[in-house]
């Protein structure tokens, strides 16, 4: 029976190990400050995005916009509102 000690120092072994771990460094040696560079990047847009959009939300004419559109939504609902009320009496009246 082969023992592990004598299977780590076979020289076929060996070469295959160390071939894999120096593969494996290269490929951390890559990867992490790739990912690190895309983590950046990600971060600085995302912080300019957020910066763009308040700075276009927070525009006089944007935000009379957003008024407009909540104030004629509340209008629509309260009619739907009202349309309903009316349908459940007239039903209730026959």
């Amino acid at each position: 029976m082969i023992k592990l000690d004598e299977l780590k120092q076979d020289p076929k072994v060996k070469d295959v190990s160390d071939k894999a771990s120096d593969a494996y460094q290269q490929a951390k040696d890559y990867i992490v400050p790739k990912t690190k560079e895309i983590t950046n990047v990600i971060k600085d847009t995302t912080q300019k995005t957020i910066t763009k959009v308040n700075d276009f939300v927070s525009r006089p004419d944007v935000q009379d916009t957003i008024q407009k559109v909540k104030d004629t939504t509340k209008q629509a609902v309260d009619k739907g509102i009202e349309t309903v009320r009316n349908m459940i009496h007239s039903k209730d009246e026959k």
